[in-house]
């Protein structure tokens, strides 16, 4: 016998794209979501998952600070006078820097005594360093207490002005400090190099280009004989530097860079660099993370 008490739909809508039809019973509430809506919601919720990514990732890592530049200028080669050596330096030490812009070791102010010995010089290299930091403003030298200039390293909340007008990128305190300790000081100017190239890194993909804020399939690779070109090594020299590099290691075994090579020509091979490092992005490309660490996948 058929139940006539089983409710019976209201209104029915049907689906264009199926012809399913879906029936609407007394006391549903439907809620016609444009496509245009639908997209956002979705790219909110994107949002939202590669921010909690990057979150896990950052803490991960130990924290990072930041460093700015200038987009597709070599970091701080406005000042010719500081060598590759002595950014490698820098960039330890700015890992000490607290939200005041102050250097700290050990909950105190960083001493210039405390500097020498954290690098690791004797008193003449530091004093040839040290002068170069000051005289150029990067540090801020006064009543014995050093800071950061912030107009270089940021710890804490970028503001919007230097979203809008400058480029920057985390740095990673775990991995800086490993790198600075346990690479040979006659490897400081390669690290230092290597650094230097930043301002040319994409900002989510981590590849060396001669575009670093674009959208990923707008990314104009740089080749190894565009970066030779770039940094002014000759053949052998950019060989040299990239092998150096490639054989440098992080703590978990990773090298610092991977070069991908799909071309006979040697100089047409590309450069990524381990955003274990530093990362500017929040992941957000085809694969997401998995697209730039299966290339550091180290083997037993």
């Amino acid at each position: 016998m058929e139940n006539n008490n089983k409710k019976q739909p209201i209104r029915q809508l049907i689906d264009r794209e199926t012809g399913e039809l879906i029936d609407i019973f007394e006391g549903d509430r439907v809620q016609i979501i444009s496509r245009k809506q639908n997209s956002a919601i979705k790219h909110s919720i994107k949002g939202k998952e590669l921010n909690e990514e990057i979150k896990y990732w950052n803490e991960e890592l130990g924290g990072f600070i930041f460093v700015l530049f200038k987009y597709c200028d070599l970091i701080l080669n406005e000042h010719p006078e500081i060598k590759p050596e002595d950014i490698t330096k820098l960039f330890y030490l700015a890992t000490y820097v607290d939200y005041n812009g102050n250097l700290i070791y050990n909950n105190r102010y960083m001493t210039k005594e405390c500097m020498m010995e954290l690098l690791h010089i004797k008193q003449r290299q530091f004093d040839t360093f040290f002068k170069k930091m000051k005289d150029s403003e990067i540090f801020l030298y006064k009543n014995k207490t050093i800071k950061i200039n912030t107009n270089y390293f940021i710890k804490g909340e970028i503001t919007k002005e230097i979203q809008l007008h400058s480029g920057y990128t985390r740095l990673y305190i775990n991995a800086i400090r490993f790198l600075y300790d346990n690479v040979k000081i006659t490897k400081h100017h390669q690290l230092g190099m290597y650094f230097k190239l930043i301002p040319y890194i994409h900002r989510q993909k981590n590849v060396l280009c001669h575009n670093p804020d674009s959208y990923e399939s707008d990314i104009k690779l740089m080749n190894v004989k565009e970066l030779k070109e770039k940094i002014g090594y000759h053949r052998n020299g950019i060989r040299k530097f990239i092998n150096e590099l490639l054989s440098t290691k992080l703590k978990n075994g990773e090298s610092i860079l991977v070069s991908v090579r799909n071309d006979p020509d040697e100089g047409k091979s590309y450069i990524i660099f381990n955003p274990r490092i530093f990362y500017g992005g929040n992941f957000n490309i085809q694969e997401g993370k998995t697209a730039i660490m299966k290339c550091f996948k180290t083997i037993n």
